[in-house]
């Protein structure tokens, strides 16, 4: 599972607008979304931009430091190709 957050409340619409027809998922606190991996692709086609953290065991919480962040683009075909860590 994956964490993210949309850049601002008209993204985070659409998005879930995309996400919610095709994937299951969970929404936290502060605009957070919980999703499947595939759940990046239907966004990254839809042109969606999202920031993203990796789910690990060593770092169970969401909101823990010590999972990176990753900002997608969202501008070509592949999920987050050319992504950044933050």
């Amino acid at each position: 599972m994956i964490l993210i957050q949309f850049p601002d409340r008209d993204t985070e619409i659409k998005g879930l607008t995309v996400l919610m027809s095709r994937h299951s998922g969970k929404v936290l606190r502060g605009g957070l979304h919980i999703v499947p991996e595939p759940a990046l692709e239907a966004l990254t086609a839809g042109n969606i931009p999202y920031t993203f953290s990796t789910l690990s065991s060593s770092a169970p919480n969401p909101r823990s430091s010590h999972s990176r962040l990753h900002v997608c683009a969202a501008s070509n075909a592949r999920p987050c190709a050319r992504s950044r860590v933050i």
